[in-house]
């Protein structure tokens, strides 16, 4: 399942939607990282709890076993519930239908209920996403406009004039909003003309893969960190490939310029006066600068990962993690990824041992037998080192 590749957070300058043109969203006055989880009435998830979350969190499991929508519940909590950020999670899965107006205007009806287990939402079913001792949580609840005699509800009756009409009401802490999943003119691409900010604040959060990232995203992260050491960082990244031999990075294109061509990555390498894009070097130097520039670019905050094993050959895993874990480190990220591959977990493991105990956690999600409810295990530096050591089927 293709996840979006856009990133939300509080500096206007980080934003961009999915075409990676630069958006607004509110200002968060200090970090949010989940030291827990727990999802409750969440696509797959009837009850899932995780009592612990360290600063890299691997996910695996089959096919189907909830490890994109468990990214997904960490977007919802990370962005309050808020209407713009649900709207993108259904238009990535394609949850919406197009229909003409009279006025043979296009709009998108977004299918809203297929955020709560079993698609199927009766009046007043609830998602719960947040810390495993409810210290935090986000608060979706499925809702009409008029209570069971046909009276309009006083709290929606100026939002909702016209009869009933099914939306979701979203609560944080003592903040309450109301999104209206109705109509939305396709114009305006997953986007609703609904003021976030009543929400409450966001923290910074970027969610990529599993396909390679556009170069338009790639120059907006470089555009944030040029001339920084997060950009020689990004460019130390691309030396895990090609033998070490790539010595810079820049972007041309999509400037007032040559605004028509679209942004271009080009890397010199080694012995050459002139530049290369990126792209030549394949998938995997893609993924390794946009991992690297997105980490910087999320500074405080949160970044998701979908697959992160595309495109990474094995022999680099153990260097790659070394890379995740230290810049997350660096710009206090706490980074979500998932993964079908064991070689990507056993270097997460390798790499582990050198981190403090509480900087890793695997998680691996499946059905329990009895109930086939979607439940999650948890393994620790030393499980994983056991686990890996023996041979020990985690995924």
């Amino acid at each position: 399942m293709a996840t979006e590749t856009v990133v939300a957070g509080p500096s206007e300058d980080l934003d961009t939607d999915e075409e990676g043109e630069r958006t607004h969203a509110p200002k968060l006055e200090e970090s949010v990282h989940l030291d827990s989880l727990r999802i409750q009435g969440f696509r797959c998830f009837k009850d899932l709890t995780i009592q612990h979350l360290g600063r890299a969190n691997l996910i695996a499991g089959e096919n189907g076993s909830g490890k994109t929508s468990l990214l997904e519940a960490v977007r919802v909590f990370v962005e309050r519930g808020r209407p713009n950020a649900l709207l993108r999670l259904l238009h990535s899965r394609g949850e919406y239908k197009e229909e003409l107006e009279d006025a043979n205007v296009p709009f998108i009806i977004y299918d809203s209920d297929a955020f709560f287990y079993g698609r199927t939402p009766k009046l007043d079913s609830e998602i719960v996403i947040g810390t495993a001792d409810g210290a935090q949580e986000v608060i979706i609840s499925h809702r009409t406009s008029t209570d069971e005699n046909g009276t309009t509800s006083r709290h929606v009756e100026f939002a909702f004039p016209f009869g009933e009409v099914s939306f979701l009401e979203v609560r944080f802490n003592d903040l309450t909003g109301h999104v209206p999943f109705l109509k939305v003119p396709t114009q305006t691409g997953a986007q609703m003309p609904i003021d976030d900010a009543s929400f409450g604040s966001v923290s910074t959060v970027a969610s990529l893969g599993p396909q390679v990232l556009e170069d338009r995203l790639l120059a907006t992260f470089w555009d944030n960190v040029a001339m920084t050491a997060a950009a020689d960082k990004a460019v130390d990244a691309l030396k895990l490939l090609n033998d070490g031999r790539v010595n810079d990075a820049t972007v041309v294109g999509g400037r007032e310029r040559v605004p028509q061509s679209g942004p271009r990555v080009l890397v010199r390498m080694a012995g050459s006066e002139t530049g290369v894009p990126l792209r030549s070097l394949g998938d995997g130097a893609v993924r390794l600068f946009g991992y690297a520039l997105a980490l910087a670019n999320v500074s405080g905050g949160f970044l998701l990962i979908d697959e992160i094993e595309n495109g990474i050959h094995y022999t680099v895993m153990p260097e790659f993690w070394r890379m995740i874990f230290s810049a997350a480190s660096d710009y206090d990220v706490q980074v979500f990824a998932t993964t079908h591959s064991y070689d990507c977990i056993k270097a997460f493991a390798e790499t582990a041992k050198e981190q403090d105990d509480d900087d890793c956690v695997l998680i691996r999600l499946g059905e329990t037998r009895l109930t086939k409810q979607m439940r999650a295990i948890e393994y620790s530096r030393e499980d994983l080192n056991v686990a890996t050591r023996h041979g020990i089927e985690v995924r």
